[in-house]
């Protein structure tokens, strides 16, 4: 008897070490970033896709204090706002040698890349191609942080990664004034869109154009991160409920 007691306990104990650790998990998640105004989604994509395997679990290769991309908003239905690390403007700032990549719109099922929207103007030289700030495009051909960093070494850089697109993107006649805000803790760019295009709550993808770090989102709650704060919950629930009947 007193060795059933003791294999019940450690398995209960088993099980409150594990919910503390999920929810350990899912609360680091969000407040290891600083906090967004209300509604915000957060950042919690890596680079799983990454040559360099130590790299896939980081969210930030590189320095956060110039990569870090903490989240979006869609605000009143027509702004989309990105929030991101502090002292870079929309032209990357003096301290990376890196541009910002275009913002990406998910369609409405979450699955497929389906507009993007340029923050600042592409040019030949570097982009090979002459996109403008704040128009609308189709996906169609997209570029990738490696089409940027040919001859870098990819420790150096998140390869791989979906930045930008390219030249036979449709134009839709819909637009958007970008403008960039700096903050104390973050700094945020807008996009205001010309008129209510049905864009509001949709997922988005952006990153930098070295891919450092990517802030990827569908349009409903992260899965992953419910099942872990729901796993935590009711590992805790149960443990408490088999006490108190004890």
């Amino acid at each position: 008897m007193v060795g059933t007691e003791s294999i019940l306990g450690k398995s209960e104990k088993i099980v409150l070490l594990s919910s503390l650790f999920l929810l350990g998990v899912f609360i680091g998640s969000g407040f290891s970033l600083p906090t967004l105004p209300a509604g915000s989604v957060y950042d919690t994509e890596l680079h799983p896709n990454d040559e360099q395997a130590y790299q896939r679990d980081d969210d930030v290769i590189g320095n956060p204090d110039y990569f870090d991309i903490f989240g979006h908003n869609w605000v009143n239905g027509q702004q989309l706002d990105i929030y991101l690390s502090s002292d870079l403007g929309l032209d990357g700032g003096p301290y990376i040698n890196a541009k910002l990549g275009d913002v990406f719109l998910y369609d409405e099922s979450g699955t497929r890349l389906e507009y993007f929207i340029p923050v600042r103007d592409h040019s030949p030289g570097y982009d090979g191609n002459t996109m403008l700030t704040g128009v609308v495009y189709e996906v169609e051909t997209t570029l990738l942080s490696d089409d940027y960093y040919t001859g870098w070494p990819t420790y150096k850089y998140g390869d791989s990664e979906i930045v930008t697109a390219d030249w036979d993107g449709t134009r839709t006649g819909k637009s958007a004034t970008v403008s960039w805000t700096a903050g104390p803790d973050y700094n945020t760019i807008s996009l205001l869109f010309a008129g209510d295009y049905g864009f509001d709550g949709r997922g988005i993808r952006f990153s930098y154009t070295c891919g450092n770090d990517v802030h990827a989102s569908a349009p409903v709650p992260e899965p992953a991160t419910m099942l872990l704060l729901g796993v935590g919950l009711i590992g805790l629930a149960g443990f408490g409920r088999k006490k108190f009947k004890k």
